[in-house]
């Protein structure tokens, strides 16, 4: 669950403009998630990073976050977590 305190971390940050300490965040929480291989804190820690990666204007970068964010979210119940995926997805595709 320390993936999760991480990608609260990283979504406060985001809110407060301050993208570099943000993207640690985001590293920590997609590192913390792979180490511990749950499927929906993968797929959340990826669409923290889609919402990082396009704060700070990299368009590609947040569109591979979250087409892997929606892939793995597919497979969970988490709708919240999809949709939120789903909309970074179409503004990175601008």
């Amino acid at each position: 669950m320390m993936s999760a305190a991480c990608v609260g971390m990283a979504d406060a940050l985001l809110g407060q403009h301050d993208t570099e300490r943000a993207l640690d965040f985001g590293r920590k929480a997609l590192q913390e998630a792979e180490n511990c291989g749950d499927c929906v804190e993968r797929g959340v820690s990826c669409r923290a990073m889609g919402d990082i990666m396009l704060a700070r204007g990299d368009r590609a970068g947040a569109t591979g976050y979250f087409e892997r964010s929606v892939e793995l979210l597919r497979e969970t119940r988490e709708e919240e977590d999809l949709n939120r995926a789903r909309e970074g997805l179409r503004e990175a595709n601008g």
